[in-house]
């Protein structure tokens, strides 16, 4: 147990000792009668004590297993792509190993999330982010413009 969790009980169960030697006085039977009282109050102490221990055991458990995940995580990070380059030209990132393009508003904010890839560009995945990409190489194909159009020929 902690030593000042075990000082403030002692201190505690002192206190608690006095004021009944003062109440009591001289008088007996009332001695005994809180000598029982106090042998009650020592046991619900010790077992207040221990469920202090367990706690403190568990914590240090859930703040271990907290340490570990953290540095799995970390490690689990360096499984993106350490390849990747930005692509001014769509202002995304790629992956030439994943052969994928990265959001960049994702990566900002520290996700890394593969785009989806269209004829017209690259749109992410992520659904709160959306982020469109336009390919700078595609030409929309030819239509014909209305003035064109003669319904009777």
């Amino acid at each position: 147990m902690d030593p000042l969790v075990s000082g403030i009980l002692i201190t505690v169960v002192g206190g608690i000792v006095l004021a009944l030697v003062l109440w009591c006085g001289n008088k007996g039977w009332r001695w005994v009668r809180n000598l029982d009282r106090l042998e009650k109050l020592k046991n619900e102490l010790n077992e207040q004590c221990e469920k202090v221990d367990l706690l403190q055991s568990e914590t240090s458990d859930l703040r271990r297993q907290n340490k570990e995940l953290k540095e799995l995580f970390d490690s689990k990070s360096s499984l993106f792509p350490s390849d990747i380059i930005f692509v001014e030209k769509i202002g995304a990132w790629y992956s030439s190993s994943a052969k994928l393009y990265y959001c960049n508003s994702c990566k900002i904010k520290e996700r890394f999330s593969p785009l989806r890839a269209t004829r017209e560009g690259w749109q992410c995945t992520v659904k709160d982010c959306g982020q469109w990409y336009q390919n700078p190489d595609f030409i929309y194909p030819h239509t014909r413009e209305v003035n064109d159009w003669d319904p009777f020929q």
